[in-house]
């Protein structure tokens, strides 16, 4: 801290009598808003550095951003950054021999430490020194405190609840266009995105990364294969991320790892072991619990191309999914039943419909314009061999929206409104200023104004801003 003693300008040389909490608070606030000098930015070792995506602030176990994106060199690295004050806090937090950590592509920190950065497997990280780049930054209580509170009331667009779905259709519009660059990845290989989305949204924001590295090690290929039997699914999911390898607990665990050893030899298959989390986790959410409902989703659904109709997301959303026996009041092998009920639960399937499912299908409106609406399950065959080349993207927030616009029973914007909406940090910000979501598609809605205008202080980009500040026609 030898750069807080000499009284430096910057987010700790301003606040020296700052708790060592509310810095990193002011700390990650000025890294999720990039609110720092980031022209010609090198990395410790000299390497240019480019920051395409920060992440998403990460409230549980783990790295302190998830799911970022930079450019180090000619190279994009995709994965976790961890943010200290000190550099050699990495050492004295144990990260180095934190396999959770192991994803961390990115240390990031205001003062240089006597060590690189390592992981668990002796590797080193990339590391960034801000040191006098972060001038400024929002007080700590900015971190949750919308910039517009005390005008938001008295400025709000005369029909609310109209400019929520807008922006509620824009967010989807906008992850379906994040998910377009994952299909042409894949060379259009709609099952097996599909597959990965899912298996990522049920791996819930804790684990999301490790269930997207499942379903990668897992592929859609294989194991509709296996589809026929969800116990051989179950058996490829826990066996190729390592959960077989011990002697087996009890007999259903000894059942799965006899299927495991039969299908790893048929299709020689290695196991690739994830290191999943399980701390400070309700037993519902366990790993162990999802990727046995994960197994039978798949068998539930076929075609996986099924779950992108309306009529596939309601049927999801009604029956959920049946789980066995052995896991309806376990959450880990071995362990003996509860009392307690962990099947799949409403809000997730919610989630899973709203923030995948349904940008899905917005993709593939978008990119197969009247192929996709009130077609039911078995009309939704063909996604699965959709051709190789679809040429340009549309326009999917215009199109779709005109697509669905009409509003007639059955369709996506239909089903979207009549989901409850989420209830998180963010959308309770919301309601002592008279925004109260209604549904689903509102509630996306206030989080991607909040993640796209509020976080990065755009308020004259936001209607309530335009308001306030008197450069407005009111035409929401």
């Amino acid at each position: 801290m030898e750069a807080t003693k000499s009284g430096k300008a910057g987010i700790v040389g301003n606040t020296q009598n700052f708790k060592t909490y509310e810095r990193e608070v002011s700390l990650h606030r000025a890294w999720a808003g990039l609110q720092f000098d980031r022209q010609s930015l090198k990395t410790v070792s000299g390497q240019t550095l480019r920051i395409l995506n920060p992440g998403k602030l990460n409230h549980n176990q783990g790295p302190d951003f998830l799911d970022a994106e930079v450019q180090i060199g000619d190279s994009r690295h995709y994965g976790h950054i961890e943010l200290h004050l000190d550099a050699d806090d990495w050492w004295r937090h144990g990260h180095h021999v934190d396999p959770h950590y192991n994803p961390v592509m990115l240390h990031v920190f205001l003062f240089q430490g006597r060590a690189p950065a390592k992981r668990a497997d002796g590797t080193e990280i990339p590391e960034l020194c801000l040191g006098d780049r972060v001038a400024t930054a929002p007080a700590p209580t900015m971190a949750s405190t919308l910039p517009c509170s005390g005008l938001a009331s008295s400025n709000l667009p005369p029909f609310p609840h109209l400019w929520l779905e807008s922006a509620g259709f824009s967010r989807l519009a906008s992850k379906a266009e994040a998910m377009h660059a994952q299909l042409k990845a894949s060379h259009y290989d709609w099952s097996n995105v599909i597959w990965a989305e899912v298996a990522a949204a049920m791996g819930g924001p804790v684990n999301a990364m490790q269930f997207r590295q499942l379903a990668m090690a897992a592929p859609w290929s294989l194991v509709q294969r296996l589809v026929h039997s969800p116990s051989d699914v179950e058996a490829l999911l826990f066996g190729i991320v390592g959960m077989l390898q011990d002697p087996p607990l009890d007999e259903y665990q000894a059942h799965l790892k006899s299927g495991w050893d039969f299908l790893r030899l048929k299709h020689r298959l290695e196991v690739r072991p994830i290191p999943f989390k399980f701390h400070r986790m309700h037993p519902s959410g366990f790993p162990t619990v999802r990727i046995s409902q994960l197994a039978r989703l798949a068998a539930q659904f076929q075609p996986i191309s099924a779950l992108i109709a309306v009529g596939g997301m309601r049927q999801f959303l009604k029956d959920g999914i049946s789980s066995p026996e052995y896991w309806r009041c376990r959450h880990n092998f071995g362990s003996p039943p509860g009392k307690a009920s962990y099947d799949l639960g409403l809000d997730v399937r919610q989630r899973v419909v709203v923030n995948v499912l349904a940008p899905i299908a917005i993709l593939a409106e978008n990119l197969h314009p009247g192929q996709f609406g009130e077609r039911d399950n078995a009309n939704s065959k063909h996604l699965a061999t959709l051709p190789s080349s679809f040429g340009s993207a549309h326009d999917c927030c215009e199109e779709t929206r005109a697509e669905v616009g009409s509003d007639r029973k059955g369709t996506l914007l239909t089903m979207l409104r009549n989901i409850p909406p989420e209830q998180n940090k963010i959308t309770r910000q919301f309601v002592h200023l008279g925004l109260k979501p209604q549904s689903a598609l509102e509630a996306q809605g206030l989080i991607g104004i909040y993640k796209t205008q509020c976080m990065d202080f755009r308020c004259l980009e936001c209607e309530i801003g335009k308001r306030a500040m008197g450069c407005t026609s009111a035409s929401v």
